[in-house]
C-alpha cells in the first residue's frame, strides 16, 4: 500500500506539473495575442463606375493574429486535458486508504507476537542469548538449531554404533577356561549326550553294512 500511495502521489505531482506548464503556455499565448496592435482602419472615398460617390473604411488585420489565436486555442485545450488528468489522478489517490492495510498489519503483528511467545524454540534461544523471545532474530535461531539440535542429533544417531563397538570384547576360544564347579555340572549331561550319539552312529553303520534280509538285519541290530 505504501508503494501504491507513493506511485499515486508521483502521478499527481507529475500531472500538477504538466498543468502548470500548460497554464503558463496558455497565459503566454494570451499575453502575446493581447499585445498585438488593433486593426487599423483607413477611410476611403471615391466614385464608383456608375458615377456615385462613396465613403468607407479599409481595415488591415495583423497577419500574426491568426497564428496566435490558433496557438491560444491549442494551449487552452492542452490545459483542459491536463486539468482532467490531474483530477483523475487525485481521485485515484484519494481511493487509496491505508486503514485496511494498517489494520491487517496490526493483526499480523499481534499474531506473530503470540506465536513467538508460545514457541519453545524462541524460548530456548532467548535463554541461550539472554534476550526476550520476541527479540530473537532468525540468525540466532538458526545458530541455536545448528549447535544444540543438529550436532546432538548426529551424535545420538552414532551412539548406538559406538556402544556396539565398545560393548563387544573379542575372546580367543582356545583361552576359555571352565571352572571345576561348572565342569562338574555339565560333564554328566555331556557324557550322556556323547554316548547316545556314538551309539546311534554305530547302529546306523551296522544297519548299512549287514545284509538286507529281515532275519539277519534284526539279529545284527540286536547285537549292535
Amino acid at each position: 500500500m505504501d508503494q501504491r500511495i507513493a506511485a499515486a502521489d508521483a502521478v499527481v505531482a507529475q500531472q500538477a506539473s504538466a498543468l502548470r506548464d500548460t497554464e503558463a503556455w496558455a497565459v503566454s499565448d494570451a499575453q502575446l495575442l493581447g499585445k498585438l496592435p488593433e486593426q487599423k482602419c483607413l477611410p476611403l472615398a471615391g466614385v464608383d463606375r456608375y458615377g456615385h460617390a462613396y465613403r468607407s473604411f479599409r481595415c488591415a488585420a495583423d497577419p500574426r493574429i491568426g497564428a496566435l489565436a490558433l496557438a491560444a486555442r491549442t494551449s487552452a485545450a492542452a490545459r483542459a486535458a491536463a486539468s482532467d488528468k490531474l483530477d483523475a489522478a487525485r481521485r485515484e489517490r484519494e481511493a487509496l486508504d491505508r486503514g485496511p492495510a494498517e489494520r491487517a498489519l496490526s493483526a499480523a503483528e499481534v499474531a506473530h507476537r503470540e506465536a513467538v511467545l508460545n514457541s519453545q524454540l524462541h524460548a530456548f534461544t532467548s535463554m541461550v542469548y539472554g534476550k526476550a523471545p520476541d527479540q530473537v532474530t532468525d540468525g540466532e535461531i538458526q545458530a541455536f538449531l545448528r549447535i544444540f539440535v543438529f550436532l546432538p542429533a548426529i551424535f545420538v544417531s552414532l551412539a548406538s554404533t559406538f556402544l556396539a563397538l565398545t560393548a563387544v570384547e573379542r575372546v580367543d576360544p582356545s583361552t576359555i577356561y571352565v571352572p571345576d564347579q561348572v565342569a562338574a555340572c555339565i560333564q554328566p549331561a555331556f557324557t550322556r549326550f556323547a554316548v547316545e550319539e556314538a551309539t546311534r552312529a554305530a547302529v546306523e553303520a551296522v544297519l548299512h553294512t549287514v545284509p538286507r534280509t529281515p532275519g539277519e538285519g534284526h539279529v545284527a541290530a540286536q547285537h549292535a
